[in-house]
């Protein structure tokens, strides 16, 4: 008869332990971010597990006894699973590696929080103090003789790396480098806690890249300049100044016109209201992404900072430290305003729900707040969304000038089969490969012209100066089927130009109507100029930028107001970018 050989038992047990642990961690984990609508597949799963295996085996080696192992292990994941847990519930998003904060926040709230031992949190207590009391009954001498890398371990090291390699490096990725985008429930929910943990640690490496020849006493210096030329300025201005007008800014959600970049053939008008507006100033910005991105035009246009410093595709609201930094948020609070903002969608999306409290807004508004819900397809309406707005403005305009900040839904996809009512405008070209798709985002963004001119009606009766910005994020995702057919730099820059909008019901003193093209940052230091509002020395350096290179793209590519290439860019787009890296790292311009 054979006999057993105690070192393979051990080794098998050691094994078959070290998969079953990682397994359970996962399952703690993921539990505890509450992601009920998504599922991790098998193989995402999997990847997830085996980047646990790694942890523990390194923790094995380290320890040399695997009892303690589990323990320690355990005790961790499920700490960490019990604090994420609540500081969703607290905070609104999980914990982070940058925002270790999060977890004083969830603290902080306790005292004021009825704290209940929830199903999730009382699982993995009730797991945890079973797999204790394994522990404790488990009476086998695991001690091992050295602090090593075993064959067997090595064996399941190697394995276990080479799924997570083929994972991330596969033409098919099982796992994506970012996922991390508009949701976190999303990422987190499809791709599970530990690898999204592992994004969050090497995302936030390098976000922004610090520009070519970036001299940080010699930025200073011009900073300093640019501030006191600014304070004399601005007092002068101040002394000049009659009104302090509310200011209504819309980012408006796909608003975009098909006819900027295609000869598409209507047969009415989208935008008939806005056509008939006489006192309406108009141009376009430059948007930093083709078909999507909102967060992105949303930081841009509320920081007036160029994502062309940082990395491709970031997601700013996810990744950037907000709080005290410069905005349009800031500068009003300065200056006295209240200070409204406002979104009828989800909060978490995009991580709103910290991001408009770090930008300094006084009162915060998403769905659940708005009001007498009316909906356009699947959306809140912008009729619907104004109205609210008009409500919160007039409960905050005896405080003092009044600055209300609207992100949009309505116009956003998808668009395919949702509305089939003959008020449809139809599109006869033939461009696009899905006209009903199409037929409907035309449609839709008329609701949105008919919506802003009603907007505007309301407030020329109002017995308070009141200016109104509105711009579209980005064009439909379908538009950029054009590039597929000939794709040329102009081509590109009108993809990304959508309508800008700036109306008051006071005289400004501009006879020009026309606006022009610029890059989104400009927009607002634009229109608080046209206001006659005192603007900070970074904003009026970015008006002197747009006089000499109107446009910019992300890809940090210049170009003319009719398009034509800069070939090698422009010293004032390069100190803009200095400035801009300045002014991201150094909240306070004295």
């Amino acid at each position: 008869m054979f006999k057993s050989n105690p070192k393979v038992n051990i080794h098998f047990i050691e094994i078959i332990s070290i998969l079953l642990l990682s397994g359970l961690e996962f399952y703690f984990l993921q539990s505890s971010c509450s992601v009920q609508r998504y599922q991790v597949t098998f193989a995402r799963g999997l990847l997830n597990v085996c980047l646990l295996v790694l942890l523990n085996l390194v923790l094995l080696t380290l320890l040399a006894q695997l009892k303690m192992t589990i323990f320690l292990s355990l005790f961790l994941c499920a700490s960490l699973a019990i604090i994420n847990y609540y500081t969703i519930c607290l905070h609104g998003s999980p914990l982070n590696i940058d925002e270790v904060e999060n977890v004083f926040a969830a603290f902080d709230a306790l005292s004021g929080y009825d704290i209940q031992l929830d199903q999730i949190p009382a699982i993995i207590v009730v797991c945890f103090c079973l797999i204790c009391l394994i522990l404790v009954f488990f009476k086998r001498n695991d001690k091992l003789p050295v602090k090593r890398f075993t064959l067997h371990r090595t064996v399941l090291f190697v394995a276990a790396s080479i799924y997570i390699v083929l994972c991330y490096a596969l033409p098919s990725a099982i796992r994506p480098k970012y996922v991390i985008t508009w949701s976190w429930q999303n990422a987190y929910g499809t791709y599970g806690y530990v690898t999204c943990c592992i994004e969050d640690i090497y995302s936030r490496s390098k976000v922004i890249v610090e520009p070519d020849d970036y001299e940080m006493l010699e930025t200073y210096n011009l900073a300093q300049v640019l501030s006191n030329k600014n304070n004399a300025d601005r007092d002068g201005q101040i002394l000049r100044k009659k009104v302090d007008p509310d200011i209504i800014l819309i980012l408006n959600e796909t608003f975009y016109d098909l006819n900027r970049a295609a000869n598409v053939e209507l047969d009415e008008d989208p935008f008939v209201k806005i056509h008939s507006m006489d006192d309406l100033y108009h141009g376009y910005v430059v948007v930093p992404t083709i078909g999507g991105g909102t967060n992105r035009s949303e930081y841009e246009l509320l920081t007036s900072n160029s994502l062309s410093i940082m990395r491709s595709n970031i997601t700013p609201f996810n990744l950037l430290n907000l709080k005290d930094a410069n905005s349009i948020v800031s500068c009003m609070n300065e200056l006295g305003y209240v200070t409204i903002g406002a979104h009828p969608a989800i909060e978490t999306n995009y991580n709103r729900n910290n991001a408009y409290f770090d930008l300094g807004f006084d009162q915060v508004y998403f769905k659940p707040d708005f009001k007498d819900v009316k909906c356009y397809r699947q959306y809140i309406s912008d009729e619907c969304a104004y109205s609210n707005l008009i409500e919160w403005y007039e409960n905050s305009k005896e405080e003092g000038p009044v600055f209300a900040y609207l992100l949009t839904i309505q116009n956003h996809g998808d668009y395919a089969g949702i509305n089939q009512a003959p008020e449809l405008i139809h599109d006869n070209s033939g461009l696009f490969s899905d006209p009903d798709m199409t037929d409907e985002f035309i449609t839709s963004v008329s609701k949105s012209d008919e919506a802003f001119f009603a907007l505007t009606e309301y407030f020329k009766n109002s017995d308070r100066p009141v200016i109104i910005g509105m711009v579209g994020d980005h064009c439909p995702a379908f538009a950029k089927e054009l590039l597929e057919v000939e794709h040329d730099d102009e081509l590109d820059v009108l993809l990304r130009e959508t309508p800008a909008y700036i109306w008051a019901n006071y005289d400004l003193g501009i006879q020009d109507y026309d606006i022009g093209e610029m890059s989104l940052i400009s927009f607002v230091p634009l229109m608080l100029k046209m206001a006659g509002i005192p603007n900070n020395p970074y904003y009026d350096y970015i008006l002197q930028l747009k006089e000499n290179v109107p446009i910019f793209t992300v890809n940090g590519e210049a170009y003319t107001s009719d398009h034509k290439r800069i070939p090698d860019g422009s010293e004032f787009l390069k100190t803009y970018q200095q400035l801009e890296y300045f002014n991201i790292k150094n909240t306070e311009w004295e």
